[in-house]
């Protein structure tokens, strides 16, 4: 199963994309994303008042606001440490691609971050894919460090 990785510059930011292909259709990634039980298994239990979403890390709590969503297609979220976005698009019937942004201030902040933050968002979409049937998901962290660290901004 292949992670795809790259930095893309725009005029208001940096944004890290992580994806991948999940072999089920959308409406069941969208509903193992959006249970708190299910989101559990893969990333963190979380609660919801309103627009914010509080996640629940072993007694650590993280909270954030959620900035946009459309049901069964993308959610986008406030969070302390930058926009956070998951999106969700079918590939086939039966297979659903899965996309994680998380957009940094400049290109200086990403290239700082982005070894560092890269790494835990590809490990939480591995968790998420092995959850729904996904094979040959595990990649070793030397690699997994190694991919994050090269990554510089796709040409445009």
């Amino acid at each position: 199963m292949d992670i795809e990785a790259t930095l893309t510059e725009w005029e208001d930011g940096c944004d890290l994309v992580i994806s991948s292909v999940a072999p089920v259709d959308r409406a069941t990634v969208w509903n193992y994303v959006t249970d708190p039980d299910s989101a559990s298994q893969w990333f963190a239990p979380w609660s919801r008042d309103d627009d914010v979403v509080t996640f629940d890390f072993d007694g650590e709590q993280l909270t954030g606001e959620i900035i946009g969503s459309e049901d069964e297609r993308f959610f986008l979220l406030e969070l302390p440490f930058g926009r956070v976005g998951l999106n969700v698009s079918e590939e086939t019937p039966h297979s659903t691609r899965l996309t994680v942004t998380h957009t940094f201030a400049t290109y200086e902040e990403a290239a700082h971050t982005v070894p560092e933050i890269g790494p835990v968002w590809d490990t939480h979409l591995r968790a998420l894919l092995t959850e729904l049937g996904a094979k040959n998901v595990d990649i070793d962290e030397d690699s997994q460090a190694r991919m994050y660290a090269s990554l510089a901004v796709e040409d445009q």
